[in-house]
């Protein structure tokens, strides 16, 4: 089995791969179980011009109950307005945590119900946040990229998996 790969090493996409294609439960959530959707969008605006919402809602099941977003690309300030849009499909609690330069990372989780937010990654800000929501600790994580085995993105990835196991295991137990 053969695939191609670009420049940079990475696999080139077939024609039908180009779009985004979100796969689900075939049932909607219940009293017992709740939908968890994490997605690396690649920056708000082109996901928003992609239909992010409206595939979000014709997901089999409905909206999860739970979204996590990596590569949001915006300023913090844009959180009011990223929150905004997500009430309209359902989305009542939504917290984002930007990088430094919002031309990259970010990451952001929206939920039906409320949650607890337990803390950001200090590896990277705008990389990890973590959050307790229906009693369930999740972490909502946009590793940095290893684009060849060139040793300095090595190094850069080493260390913020050190950090973020490190931060992960000091996070608080459920009650």
């Amino acid at each position: 089995f053969f695939v191609p790969l670009n420049e940079y090493n990475h696999r080139v996409l077939r024609e039908e791969e180009r779009e985004p294609q979100l796969n689900a439960m075939t049932t909607a959530s219940n009293g017992d179980t709740f939908r968890i959707c994490s997605l690396n969008i690649n920056g708000w605006k082109s996901a928003q011009d992609k239909g992010l919402l409206q595939q979000l809602q014709d997901m089999p099941g409905g909206t999860p109950d739970v979204l996590f977003l990596q590569e949001t690309k915006v300023a913090q300030i844009d959180e009011v307005l990223l929150a905004k849009s997500l009430k309209t499909i359902g989305y009542e609690h939504v917290t984002l945590v930007a990088s430094e330069n919002h031309r990259f990372g970010g990451v952001l989780t929206a939920s039906k119900t409320p949650f607890t937010l337990l803390g950001n990654s200090p590896a990277e800000k705008g990389r990890a946040m973590a959050v307790r929501v229906e009693g369930v600790t999740a972490i909502n994580l946009y590793a940095p990229i290893v684009w060849n085995r060139d040793q300095r993105f090595l190094d850069r990835r080493e260390a913020f998996d050190d950090a973020a196991s490190a931060w992960i295991r000091e996070l608080p137990e459920p009650h």
